[in-house]
């Protein structure tokens, strides 16, 4: 599980001066070294000699970390999934206006085309031309606005994302 890494080889101490007078004086190092909370059970052991019941304080704080963890990682996904729940409402909600926009703008268009067509049958053509082409500008105007618009958020979203 948590295997240490041991490396016992003897290194020589540069501040001990090596001589032909004094043959054989060198240092011996050992280093080891553990990943995850927990060190390996002869350290524990080693914990438990010099201080009673450090093991078992050590093994209670590991256990409280993952539980710790656990809760963080828990009210992330929590998080996020209220996330996700506000885009997909608010996708929702522009989806309906924007239909209750098209019937409206729709609605709207067939009004000024009426008048327009009730004001060239009674001999008032200017005017009637002119009710019959606002309208139109109108919606023309409102479908390049929000093309440029939708295409401006696109290019802004596009470059907001990472590379896959």
């Amino acid at each position: 599980m948590n295997e240490p890494d041991v490396d016992s080889q003897p290194v020589a101490n540069p501040m001990v001066p090596s001589s032909p007078d004094t043959p054989g004086q060198s240092v011996a190092l050992l280093a080891s070294s553990w990943t995850g909370p927990l060190p390996p059970p002869d350290i524990l052991q080693e914990y438990d000699a010099v201080i009673p019941g450090a093991a078992n304080r050590i093994l209670v704080l590991a256990e409280n970390l993952r539980q710790h963890n656990i809760g963080m990682a828990k009210a992330a996904s929590e998080r996020e999934d209220k996330a996700l729940s506000l885009v997909g409402k608010t996708l929702s909600g522009d989806a309906s206006r924007s239909k209750i926009g098209l019937w409206l703008g729709f609605v709207l268009a067939l009004v000024g085309m009426g008048i327009a067509a009730w004001l060239v049958s009674t001999g008032k053509t200017g005017f009637g031309l002119a009710f019959l082409f606002t309208p139109l500008a109108g919606l023309a105007g409102v479908f390049v606005y929000g093309t440029q618009a939708r295409n401006a958020e696109r290019r802004r979203n596009s470059a907001n994302q990472p590379d896959e």
